[in-house]
């Protein structure tokens, strides 16, 4: 059994305001990094990691789902 509408359009909505997020955390991070801070790699690293793991499991879980597209 898939995801039916109602969940795969909750996990869509969260994952453009996670993106949304990771956007702004790159910027800062960026910001972080142009005004000498060393700790921006830890925190670019702190958003990019976790974001790209979400985004690749949601991926996969979307291919295994019969009638998803």
């Amino acid at each position: 059994m898939g995801w039916s509408l109602e969940q795969a359009a909750v996990v869509k909505r969260y994952m453009t305001i996670a993106s949304f997020f990771a956007v702004v955390g790159v910027l800062f991070g960026v910001f972080l990094l142009a005004s000498g801070n060393s700790g921006g790699w830890v925190f670019l690293a702190m958003i990019v990691i976790p974001y790209v793991g979400i985004a690749l499991f949601l991926k996969n879980m979307r291919k295994e789902q019969p009638g998803q597209s």
